[in-house]
């Protein structure tokens, strides 16, 4: 719009503004010259001044009239939107000129005279009077009438008419009369004041309508602002819109009224902050704005630091090769759809890629931008604006929906979902496979109700199910489901109930596996888990628990049974002479010449290789019948076998034990039938022994240790307590060692020495060993969880844990199960671990320091000690054993050695961690020889898991020791 049309608009609405001002004053008017009028009445009627009909007549007329202008004042300003200004403007000049005419005449009846002095120069008051009722009336006409001058105009030489018509009729010589002049001074001065006060009134309304335009203008900017503000997407656009929207506001502003400079400013204050916001919001919502100068090849980009961590130049750096920081996979992409934009091909540009942090891993990366300069002669690109951001967490969010939709379709279960209404909602192709119903079947339709006939055994399985999940809202269990066909399947069904903020249950899932086959291999399973293939006896685990129930009703029953215990003489020779098939073929044979051998056998078990065992109810005064069944049962044997064509004999060695006299529980009795069995084997074979508590007394007490340590693994009677280390340097406890204990449920904890050398030998160390490493992994995590985030917990390695094959598996899935930092994870091991299998440990400790384990070098010095170790295996940490700590306060050789140790490993980078620390004088010595961690009953004796976390929460007050 041009600035002549501007003018044009604003004289418009000062016009408009002065005509509503003018319409606004008439009642104040009307009320002014109806008082005047009354008060001139009232003085000349009660002074009898002049002819009284007059009077009348004109006071009269003029209330008439002025009630005539009220009445029509009141109906435009009814009607104002309904009437034009131009009409209104019209009625103001008529209304003024009739206001006029009132006072002219007023002047003709009462010969007024607005000159104090009458024709005779003489102070006349009846004529004066009514001169200053004019006066007066031109006062009001100042106040209603200016803002339209010529309405001021109208009226004042109206109503002045009479005089100066006067002046105009009797020529020259009363223009030289002082009246005249006074008169003529009069007229000019108010038509000058009513002229002055127009163009104050006038020059007022352009300054509220500027006022008005300011404030609309500054209204609308504050909502343009706002408005920026929600519209993230487009932030960079519209801010670049608005500063220059701003600026030009600011720049006219400036021009046309200069008063308003500092509404201007607040206004910028609030842009700034308003920009600040928004970088505030990009930098929380991780976008960066990016502007290219195509043209000079600049690049400005805001919040990339936090993005990419790369500053302003180090980008620019990379402008002109993006290839450094985008990954070679999605460079093509990102050029082709950066060209395909540049060439005018789309409509913006957008790609989604890799680009490589400051720090060397790769972000993903959304890049949405639109070219918004070309050059308007070639169309060529000149800048390019817009937003990146960060969109690793999409990404994954979206792979994992992807993973999760993957699974749900592809997983062997069938999955299902219902609403709260239990209707079928959704269902995988697995469970469609399992139930035979198809999608299109099963959605809408009721959860197990399918508009069929159920068997009894379905049908109350479903009305358990759903009361189950009425009542609980959970199932989990066995159930009887009823295939499309109408069979039934076992199935194996788990269904949560899934609820609202209200907790309202408004979905269900459910897992069901069909335990077809799984009921095949039970009863399959149970036969092998009690039967021996190969002969089709009872194997050892029937037989124990059968030998058991015997033990339990013998007791009960006060009987008493013998156990036989047979093996094969010299079945190893025949193994190797049959082979396999033959000596297969030998046992089937002897298991049938065994049960068609006698029916008072209550049950023949082939417990493993060539041991048989038989159980015969058994009395004292039958004692010759037991013997005589053992001499047949050897001369049943006397018969050859045939094998593959080949006769071969076989004799058998017995040992006997009898119940209760030989125990009364199923090991102990199993045991001296077994020693009896050795003793038979022992003195040639083919002979037949019974047991004597003599001969079992020895190995007893370590058959019943040995049983007693495989109860305690399986019934978790092991606990891990925890001595501290203490970092002399800082003297603080930055970890652990943990250290098994057998709690024995009658003999209390037994110490490591009583019984870790014994499962070594049994070959249960290894499962021991794994316990130990749980549940100090757990620890681990549990100290994370109270704040204590970088303690190290040690844990001892036996030589059987490596050689298993499986360690590094172990390992990681114990890490993977408790989610904690292998660097918190210390093994320690010992010297002579490194002597077996040397290349196959280095090996597996390579693997372990690759998960950034330390390795732990225990009891140093005690052993080999060669310093070849120390080179050749990945060792992190060397411990001082106890012995060489003992004595080097008092003996200087073992304190050189000890100084040689710590001087040795730190020169190697390995710390040192001295084991046996118990007196004051030992701590202060260690110390001050460098020694890095310190460990012994000075600073704390193993404690159980509580109270070593009591140790820490007090060591952060009170120091253990202070050297």
């Amino acid at each position: 719009m041009s600035e002549q049309e501007d003018q044009s608009i604003l004289m418009q609405r000062i016009w408009r503004m002065q005509i509503a001002n003018a319409r606004a004053h008439q009642g104040l008017l009307h009320f002014a010259l109806l008082g005047l009028v009354l008060i001139t009445f009232s003085f000349y009627q009660q002074f009898s001044l002049v002819d009284s009909n007059q009077l009348a007549g004109w006071t009269v007329a003029a209330i008439s009239l002025i009630a005539v202008s009220a009445v029509l004042s009141n109906h435009i300003n009814s009607r104002q939107h309904r009437i034009s200004t131009e009409i209104i403007d019209i009625y103001l000049v008529v209304n003024t000129f009739i206001f006029g005419i009132i006072m002219a005449f007023g002047q003709v009846i009462f010969h007024a005279n607005v000159a104090p002095f009458s024709t005779q120069n003489t102070l006349d008051i009846s004529v004066n009077l009514f001169g200053f009722a004019i006066l007066f009336s031109h006062m009001v006409g100042l106040i209603c009438y200016t803002d339209r001058y010529r309405y001021f105009c109208t009226f004042v030489l109206t109503s002045m008419s009479p005089l100066i018509a006067q002046q105009l009729v009797r020529g020259s010589e009363t223009l030289i009369k002082p009246n005249s002049i006074l008169i003529d001074i009069y007229i000019l001065f108010i038509l000058f004041c009513g002229y002055r006060l127009h163009k104050i009134r006038t020059k007022s309304a352009w300054l509220v309508i500027r006022n008005e335009n300011l404030i609309d203008y500054m209204e609308s900017s504050k909502d343009h602002t706002e408005l920026v503000n929600g519209q993230l997407e487009q932030e960079m656009r519209q801010r670049i819109y608005t500063e220059e929207k701003l600026q030009e506001s600011n720049t006219r502003l400036e021009e046309k009224v200069r008063e308003r400079t500092q509404d201007l400013t607040n206004s910028n204050t609030q842009l700034q902050s308003s920009q600040q916001r928004l970088e505030m919001a990009h930098s929380a919502g991780g976008i960066g704005t990016w502007d290219w100068d195509i043209a000079h090849r600049k690049m400005h980009s805001t919040n990339f630091e936090q993005i990419l961590g790369y500053s302003d130049e180090e980008m620019e750096s990379f402008l002109s090769d993006m290839a450094k920081i985008v990954h070679v996979e999605d460079y093509p992409i990102v050029r082709q759809a950066v060209a395909a934009h540049l060439l005018n091909h789309t409509d913006r540009y957008e790609a989604e890629f890799r680009m490589r942090h400051k720090y060397g891993y790769w972000v993903w990366i959304q890049d949405i931008g639109r070219v918004v300069e070309r050059d308007p002669q070639t169309r060529f690109a000149k800048r390019m604006v817009g937003v990146r951001r960060n969109i690793n967490a999409e990404r994954l969010a979206a792979e994992g929906q992807k993973l999760s939709s993957t699974v749900f379709q592809q997983v062997a279960e069938g999955i299902f979902i219902l609403d709260g209404k239990m209707r079928y909602i959704n269902m995988n192709p697995f469970f469609e496979k399992i139930t035979g119903f198809s999608r299109d079947e099963l959605i809408g339709n009721g959860f197990l109700n399918l508009n069929r006939i159920f068997t009894t055994r379905a049908q109350q399985s479903q009305q358990k199910i759903i009361k189950t999940l009425e009542t609980i809202g959970e199932f989990e269990g066995e159930a009887i489901g009823q295939h499309k066909n109408g069979d039934e399947f076992p199935m194996w069904m788990h269904i949560n109930s899934i609820v609202d903020e209200k907790q309202r249950k408004t979905h269900y899932v459910g897992i069901i596996s069909d335990l077809t086959e799984r009921k095949k291999n039970e009863q399959r399973l149970s036969y092998l888990a009690n039967y021996d293939l190969l002969t089709d006896l009872p194997n050892r685990n029937f037989f124990k628990d059968h030998l058991h129930q015997l033990i339990l009703q013998s007791t009960d029953e006060d009987s008493s049974f013998a156990l036989l215990r047979l093996n094969l003489d010299r079945f190893r020779l025949l193994n190797d002479l049959l082979g396999a098939e033959g000596a297969d073929q030998l046992l089937k044979q002897v298991a049938q010449r065994l049960s068609s051998y006698d029916a008072r056998t209550g049950i023949i078990a082939h417990l493993g290789g060539d041991d048989f065992a038989i159980v015969l109810p058994h009395t004292e005064e039958n004692q010759k019948d037991l013997e005589q069944y053992c001499e047949k049962l050897l001369e049943v044997f006397e018969t050859p076998f045939d094998i593959k064509a080949q006769e071969i004999t076989v004799t058998i060695s017995v040992g006997i034990a009898i119940f209760p006299e030989h125990g009364r529980q199923v090991d102990t009795i199993s045991n001296y039938a077994e020693n009896a069995l050795q003793e038979a084997k022992r003195v040639g074979g083919n002979t037949i022994r019974f047991a004597s508590k003599q001969l079992g007394i020895q190995s007893l007490e370590r058959i019943n240790l040995e049983n007693a340590l495989r109860k305690a693994l399986s019934s978790e009677q092991f606990v891990v307590y925890y001595q501290a280390k203490f970092n002399a340097a800082t003297q603080t406890i930055v970890g652990f060692e943990a250290l098994v204990r057998w709690n024995h449920p009658t003999k209390g904890l037994i110490a490591p020495i009583q019984f870790i050398g014994l499962a070594e030998e049994m070959g249960i160390i290894s499962a021991l060993g794994e316990f130990v490493l749980d549940q100090s992994c757990a620890q681990i995590k549990k100290w994370q969880e109270s704040g204590f985030d970088s303690l190290t917990v040690s844990v001892n390695v036996s030589a059987q844990q490596l050689q298993r094959g499986n360690f590094i598996a172990t390992i990681d899935r114990i890490l993977k199960k408790h989610q904690i930092d292998p660097s918190l994870l210390e093994l320690e091991i010992t010297e002579t671990l490194l002597m077996d299998e040397p290349e196959k440990v280095r090996g597996i400790l390579q693997e372990i320091k690759t998960r950034n384990i330390s390795i732990a070098l225990d009891d140093f010095g005690t052993g080999y000690s060669s310093l070849s170790y120390l080179g050749l295996y990945p060792i992190d940490v060397i411990k001082v054993d106890r012995s060489f700590v003992m004595h080097m306060t008092s003996n200087h050789e073992q304190r050189a050695i000890v100084r040689a140790i710590l001087a040795m490993s730190h020169s190697l980078n390995m710390k040192v961690v001295a084991e046996g620390v118990e007196t004051i004088e030992q701590a202060q010595l260690l110390r001050a020889e460098g020694c890095d961690l310190l460990q012994g009953f000075l600073l704390s004796k193993p404690l159980p898991a509580f109270e070593a976390t009591l140790l820490l929460i007090n060591a952060m007050s009170t120091p253990l020791i202070t050297i």
